[in-house]
This record gives C-alpha cells, structure tokens and sequence, in this order.
C-alpha cells in the first residue's frame, strides 16, 4: 500500500511505460530517489496535473499514517519529497511551498511518533516555513501545532505554549471544519500545558473554550 501511495504521486510523468514507474518507485522507497526524465519544456496542463498526483499522494500518506507503523510512513514521506525535489523545475513555483510544507510535515510527524524530536522539531520548522512561503494559515497553523507537541515532550512548556499563542493566532479568522478542530486541539493542548507549569486557572479557562 505504501508503494502504492508513492506511485500515484508518478502517474502524471510523461513518456514513461509500466515498467519503468514500478522501478522508479521501488528505487525511491529503498533508497530515498533516483534521476527521471522530464520534458524540457512541459505543458501547464502537465504541471497542473503533476502537482495535483502529488499532492493527492501525500493525503493518501496522511490516511496512511493513521494505519500504517510509523517506519512505512517515514519511508513514503522521504520518497515523496524526494520526488518533489527531483520535479522541482517542472513543477509550477505556486504548488512548490504547498507540497513541500505537506511533505516534510508527514515526515516530521513519523519522526516524532519515532521520538526522533530534534529530528522531528528540524523537519517541521522546515515544513512552517515552506507554509509561510505559500502563505497558507493552515499549514502553517499545522507546522505549528507539530512543533508545539516537540517542545511539550522535552518538558519545554512554555515554548509549547507560545507556540500554540502564534498558531491560534494565525487562523483565528477561519471557520472551516478543519481549522475549527485544529483550534480545539491547541486549545486543549495549551490547558495540557499550562498544568504542567501549575497554571491551573489558565487550564480551565482554556479547557472552557
């Protein structure tokens, strides 16, 4: 299933028969990418398509991640990037933060359940800035969220705390589901937080909202 999720992300590449997309995407999952052609000059229909089988590949990586071990995730993860790398001139600049910023936060979120936290910190930091590139509330909201969970397992509260402060506030304007429980989330790991520091007012205030 995890080559599979890969290979989706290969579909939209030009001129290359079955055979050679089931090598490129095992050569990616055991070792992290290969060269592959591309058109010289592609079409921006092409592009458009090949950012949007990306893309599409890393939501599957996502709904992996919530079945899969955390080894599988982190592998498709890295292919994923890697592909995005590789087709970085060939991919429109406009879908380059977008894809980059979900990439390394999948990635980021492996290393993590991994306990791998500066790893983890680095590579979502990465991912928030490539959201703040897109200008993406969102994603930069998520990056945040990530980065906020690193700090509350090293015990470094207030750093989590404040970096909660700066995701809520990013998209404390939207009301799309997503981001209404992405609010709720921060708001209860901020309460999580603030009894950590013995702040048990804040807790429930926090809790409360």
């Amino acid at each position: 299933k995890a080559l599979q999720i890969v290979l989706q992300g290969e579909t939209a590449m030009a001129n290359m028969n079955r055979r050679q997309v089931l090598q490129l995407g095992a050569g990616m999952l055991v070792f992290g990418g290969i060269n592959f052609p591309t058109e010289e000059h592609p079409s921006t229909q092409k592009r458009t398509e090949l950012a949007q089988h990306i893309g599409e590949s890393i939501v599957a990586g996502w709904t992996l991640f919530h079945t899969a071990g955390t080894a599988q995730v982190l592998a498709v993860s890295q292919s994923q990037l890697a592909l995005i790398q590789q087709a970085h001139t060939t991919l429109h600049p406009d879908a380059l933060p977008f894809l980059y910023s979900g990439a390394h936060r999948l990635m980021g979120a492996a290393l993590y359940f991994q306990q791998r936290y500066k790893e983890a910190f680095y590579t979502h930091d990465r991912g928030y800035l490539a959201a703040i590139e897109s200008r993406d509330t969102w994603n930069i909201a998520e990056s945040l969220s990530w980065e906020a969970y690193v700090y509350q397992e090293c015990n470094q509260h207030g750093k989590a705390i404040e970096a909660i402060k700066e995701a809520l506030h990013v998209i404390e304007n939207r009301r799309d589901e997503a981001s209404l429980r992405l609010k709720a989330h921060l708001l209860a790991c901020w309460a999580e937080n603030a009894t950590e520091l013995h702040e048990r007012r804040i807790a429930a205030e926090k809790l409360e909202a």
